[in-house]
């Protein structure tokens, strides 16, 4: 919601909201009783008079005198003649209050362009700014024009553009909406509202500056739960790399939360970059791991290798479905596992997942054992053919179920004789 040099303010219906919500907020706090419903109220009967007066445009703003405004606004909010000057002091005061933020906001963004010796409309080097930001305070200066937007990077001229002074008071309104008095929390919270909409490409091409920006919000306390999947681990995973622990930790733990709470996430994710930042960070659990691997399988891969992280691996198995399972198994056998580790991991699976080990090398196990692990994966393929043939009505299926379950009972037959002659 901004004001013009005529005495009207123009909004839309999202500030339009904003600034009912934070005026009757105020409100409330001197004595005036309203409820949700009275704010509908006021917008919509704000609605029918601007409809009548024409005070709509096509693209849906709302362009109004100020006094007409407020006298609206007092007919729905101040409905006892003893509200009447409440609302008047309470409104002026509001009013003038957004003006006096709009003059900060506009001189703090001034003292930060004389920091960097920079003015309006100018295109500096990127070689030169670089050189001009080895100062600490002008390094700030810099990154909290860069977050409003006041200062551009154009890469392929190879230059920073600083925008017009007319942008710039443009953008010093749209910063009067968040409430915040402090020009480095309001160019956080423009650059959260960045990082949500920007595209991952972006993000990387410029990982330094929304690192630091991000370790800015972290400190600021700003909620990051919107930020995107993708971005939180690649942040996260860039942030380790730059041996800045607090800061990968920080939103490797919200990646754990999201994966929690929704696993489908995990599809998004690079299986590699996540496993990494979940081990580095010990929230390797078999809970996390079983979501990770419900959704991507394929990050077993970088797992296995390692003796405890198997062992998360098959605690984990229990609650992984079906076609992952299978997959896992199928990776887990191609190295050479202890005995235990062969045990764990059959009592742990669904038992259609058997069918997997027909052709696995139990190097940790005896012949007979061997036998009766092949047994069993014959066991396992031959329900999954009946399965199927119920389901389908499939005739052939049930032949290649009782074939196999010839191939069963040989594998039996076979463990029947060694057994005896061991005994």
């Amino acid at each position: 919601m901004k004001a013009t040099s005529r005495n009207e303010l123009v909004f839309n219906e999202e500030e339009l909201l904003n600034f009912l919500t934070s005026l009757c907020n105020e409100l409330r706090g001197k004595g005036i009783p309203l409820s949700i419903s009275e704010i509908e109220s006021a917008i919509r009967v704000l609605r029918n008079y601007c409809s009548l007066r024409g005070y709509i445009r096509e693209n849906g703003t709302y362009t109004l005198p100020v006094i007409e405004f407020e006298e609206v606004l007092k007919s729905v909010l101040a409905k006892r003649a003893h509200f009447e000057k409440i609302f008047e002091e309470t409104f002026n005061n509001f009013i003038l209050r957004k003006s006096a933020l709009k003059y900060k906001i506009m001189k703090d963004i001034e003292s930060h362009l004389r920091e960097l010796k920079i003015h309006y409309g100018d295109k500096i080097p990127i070689s030169k700014m670089k050189y001009l930001i080895r100062n600490p305070n002008r390094k700030q200066a810099f990154y909290t024009l860069r977050k409003l937007g006041i200062i551009r990077k154009d890469s392929r001229r190879g230059i920073y553009e600083v925008l017009s002074r007319d942008k710039v008071r443009s953008i010093a309104l749209k910063c009067i909406e968040y409430n915040f008095k402090d020009l480095n929390k309001i160019a956080n919270y423009v650059m959260l509202k960045n990082i949500q909409k920007c595209s991952l490409r972006a993000l990387k091409d410029e990982k330094d500056f929304y690192l630091d920006s991000i370790e800015d919000i972290i400190q600021n306390k700003l909620n990051l739960e919107l930020l995107p999947t993708t971005k939180l681990l690649e942040l996260s995973y860039y942030a380790s790399e730059k041996n800045k622990r607090y800061i990968s930790k920080y939103l490797t733990q919200i990646l754990v939360h999201r994966i929690s709470e929704t696993p489908m996430e995990v599809r998004k994710l690079d299986e590699n970059k996540l496993v990494s930042l979940l081990k580095e960070h010990g929230f390797l659990s078999s809970r996390i791991l079983s979501s990770v691997l419900n959704y991507n399988p394929k990050a077993v891969d970088s797992l296995i290798k390692d003796h405890k992280d198997r062992d998360v691996i098959i605690n984990s198995l229990p609650l992984i479905k079906l076609e992952s399972q299978r997959y896992i198994v199928s990776k887990l056998f191609r190295f050479k596992l202890s005995k235990d580790e062969i045990l764990r991991i059959i009592s742990n699976i669904n038992p259609r997942a058997l069918s997997i080990l027909e052709k696995a090398k139990c190097v940790g196990l005896n012949p007979n054992e061997q036998l009766l692990i092949k047994a069993a994966a014959k066991l396992a393929k031959a329900f999954e053919y009946y399965r199927r043939a119920f389901l389908e009505d499939n005739v052939g299926y049930y032949d290649m179920a009782n074939s196999v379950l010839e191939e069963y009972d040989e594998l039996m037959r076979q463990y029947s004789l060694t057994s005896k002659q061991v005994s």
